[in-house]
Order: C-alpha cells, then sequence, then structure tokens
C-alpha cells in the first residue's frame, strides 16, 4: 500500500507512512480495530457529499449501503 501510494501521489516514502499513521495508528482509533461501522458517522460523510455537491438530494440513508446482517448473527448488534 506504501509503494502505490508513493508512485499515486509521487510523495516521499517518509511522507506516505506518516500520512498513513495518521489513519491506521492503533492508538488514533480512527480505523475500527474489528471493522466496526459506524452508521452516524457514515450518514454524515453522505450528507457532506451532498453539501458538496458530490450527490444529489434526496440522500440516501446510509442503512442502504450497509449490512448488519452478520454482525447481528453474531450478536454483536
Amino acid at each position: 500500500m506504501v509503494r502505490f501510494a508513493i508512485y499515486t501521489t509521487g510523495s516521499s516514502e517518509d511522507i506516505v507512512r506518516r500520512i498513513m499513521a495518521l489513519y491506521f495508528d492503533p492508538d488514533r482509533s480512527v480505523v475500527p480495530k474489528r471493522g466496526e461501522i459506524d452508521v452516524k458517522g457514515f450518514a454524515q460523510v453522505i450528507e457532506l457529499m451532498a453539501e458538496a455537491g458530490e450527490l444529489v438530494p434526496p440522500v440516501p440513508h446510509a442503512e442502504r449501503f450497509i449490512d448488519l446482517q452478520l454482525l447481528k448473527a453474531a450478536g454483536l448488534q
């Protein structure tokens, strides 16, 4: 993934690794540790995309894109 980011952005390896650490460092809790889905957060992203003109109203509900069946079956939801 680092090499791909270097190739696509033209940035140095050091810069790419520092930026990726902002997202993937476990202490920052940006990326969920077990793949948890934050439906409210996803809905906010959809709203921001609409505000930026990337989505045409009416905007879809976040639940349309998220299948929670596996989490419910596992008793995690």
